[in-house]
């Protein structure tokens, strides 16, 4: 019997202070949890079977079913130089179980009980260096109380002799599981943490407050996700078996949080071309741009057709009747949005018409760019924003950062470059907290590569390349990378010793996470999905391929599997936490000539 159980710690925003090794610094700080999710996590390493079968027997006929009761209780506790601990209780009656299938349900339902009960260990003292204790119990109670009140009439000597009977009859259990975090040092407000059950797993579903007016976007890029099998005869040994493919329905949904296995069941907007604003989020699809308020849920369009066919009805004339509008990233700055835009010809495969757009949302009004020479397709992501009281536009195109001054004049942009910054990766998304830029960036191996990344110099087998990483420029002082504390350019990109087709080392080279680090890198970072700077945390998309680095091709279905996760960066501690999601992103696994991802 499986239960999918998810586990979400809320979390806010912490700030930094000097730390010396005793509790000397003024202040305090903070733990907090959410019952709920912390029972649903942890209570899947529960005996779950034991309490089947005593659940059923209880429910088979006993006089006593009203009696029992199912209680949970979760004990958060500090261990080190300041310890105090704090407890939440829950109790609930399970009957008429009468199949596991019915248990499982009525246990999910307790634990939902508790979502949204937080757990808080406050007034911390800043400094302390602690580690964080999660118990969970959970077993069956005979309700005292309640026997009591049904027989009143019995005497004390009744009451003890029947509750004895009953104690023999029925028998109770009680389980207790336990997660630990690594020791920290406490700063001011609410601190992040990481729990880890018996040493053996990261439990960092994800470490995201549920909050509505700033939401998650997930989404389904493909339509179906490959599933590759064993062919004995086939050249590359993993084929796609086409008769487990697993189909999904395009399109996205906003989340106010997100669990393990978290899935889309109704899209909302059927595009992946959003961005977000200060109190709404605009998207685009099907020729016109979305405005839907985060905590409405009602989309408005803006009239866009309209104004693009008035400002540029050359394009939509003669040869070019019935060409399409294509937008493919989109930016929100000072109550307005900026996009590139390509005017096709139907089908959408021949731009004739491209330009840099800027839409005032206060008078519904199109200010444009127009170069020959100024390519628009392509563009994965861009921010507008002021650096040093001036605007710039700030493009994304392949792996380059191309940063122009912007500035606008009677219904007309001027773009004039002044940097570009290139990547050692690919890179597909920024977002902009102040005057950091943050850059999504992946590096894949496709399926019309040589396999240029060997495990060994005899080349006798190779590594499917999925790796990612969060790089990032500080906008104040320059247009260069700026390196994180570990030193790196690319935040949770895993880098390993290879060899290339000429059997020569190549070192510090992007690899596949190995399965017992996945937690703290990358496959493939790309798309930013939420904006929650107030709490210092990105959350970004995780994409890419897992193949077992020692036995890439093998009769073991479990060695090749595809990865979709959400991830979040602490931008504080520089930390990252992912959840497996089940959604398609972008990526699939793959076989052509070698095998490979495709994108």
């Amino acid at each position: 019997m499986k239960i999918r159980l998810s586990l979400i710690f809320i979390t806010l925003s912490v700030f930094f202070l000097s730390c010396s090794n005793g509790i000397s610094q003024k202040g305090e700080g903070s733990v907090t949890l959410d019952a709920g999710r912390v029972a649903r996590y942890l209570g899947q390493n529960l005996s779950k079977n034991r309490s089947v079968s005593r659940t059923i027997r209880h429910t088979s006929g006993s006089d006593f079913d009203n009696f029992m009761v199912y209680k949970m209780s979760i004990k958060v506790s500090t261990l080190g130089n300041f310890e105090t601990s704090v407890q939440k209780d829950f109790s609930k009656s399970i009957v008429n179980a009468d199949s596991e299938d019915e248990y499982c349900a009525a246990l999910q339902s307790f634990f939902d009980t508790s979502v949204g009960t937080p757990i808080s260990i406050e007034n911390i003292p800043v400094g302390s260096k602690i580690k964080i204790k999660v118990a969970l119990t959970f077993g069956e109670e005979i309700d005292e109380d309640a026997f009591r009140e049904v027989y009143s009439q019995m005497s004390d000597d009744e009451y003890s002799e029947m509750m004895e009977h009953m104690h023999e009859r029925l028998g109770t259990f009680s389980e207790t599981v336990e997660g630990y975090s690594d020791e920290f040092v406490v700063k001011s407000g609410s601190n992040n943490v990481t729990i880890r059950l018996d040493g053996r797993e990261f439990f960092v579903e994800q470490f995201l407050s549920p909050d509505s007016n700033h939401p998650i976007i997930l989404f389904n890029g493909r339509d179906a996700e490959n599933v590759l099998k064993y062919q004995e005869n086939a050249q590359s040994k993993l084929v796609i078996d086409t008769t487990k493919s697993v189909s999904f329905t395009t399109g996205a949904s906003l989340f106010s949080s997100i669990s393990g296995g978290e899935s889309i069941t109704s899209p909302m907007f059927s595009s992946n071309t959003f961005c977000f604003a200060d109190d709404c989020i605009y998207y685009f699809e099907n020729e016109e741009i979305y405005k839907l308020a985060k905590t409405e849920g009602i989309p408005q369009g803006l009239g866009l057709s309209n104004l693009i066919h008035a400002k540029f009805p050359g394009d939509f004339e003669g040869n070019y009747a019935g060409s399409i509008i294509k937008i493919d990233c989109l930016t929100y700055y000072n109550n307005s949005l900026y996009f590139p835009l390509q005017i096709a010809r139907t089908g959408g495969y021949s731009a004739h018409g491209e330009y840099f757009v800027k839409l005032n949302l206060s008078t519904n009004e199109i200010s444009y760019y127009s170069n020959q020479n100024f390519y628009v397709s392509n563009w994965r992501s861009l921010i507008v924003t002021s650096i040093g009281g001036n605007d710039y536009l700030i493009k994304l195109q392949g792996s380059v950062l191309t940063k122009y001054r912007l500035s606008e004049s009677d219904g007309t942009i001027t773009l004039n470059e002044e940097e570009t910054c290139s990547l050692a990766y690919q890179a597909s998304d920024l977002q902009l907290f102040g005057n950091t830029l943050y850059i999504a960036c992946y590096k894949y191996q496709n399926n019309t590569d040589s396999p240029n990344n060997y495990l060994n110099s005899e080349k006798t087998i190779y590594n499917i390349v999925s790796a990612g990483g969060i790089a990032k420029i500080d906008l104040s002082s320059g247009f260069s990378l700026s390196t994180w504390t570990n030193g790196s350019y690319y935040l949770g990109m895993y880098l390993g010793n290879t060899y290339n087709s000429n059997g020569e080392l190549l070192e510090s080279s992007p690899i596949t996470p190995p399965k017992d680090q996945e937690n703290q890198y990358f496959y493939g970072a790309r798309k930013f999905i939420a904006r929650r700077p107030d709490d210092n945390i990105l959350v970004v998309v995780d994409d890419g391929v897992y193949i077992d680095l020692d036995a890439p091709i093998t009769k073991d279905p479990n060695t090749c599997e595809n990865k979709n996760r959400v991830v979040t960066v602490n931008l504080l501690d520089e930390s990252i936490s992912a959840v497996d999601v089940n959604v398609s992103f972008y990526a699939t696994a793959v076989t052509g000539t070698y095998f490979g991802i495709g994108d």
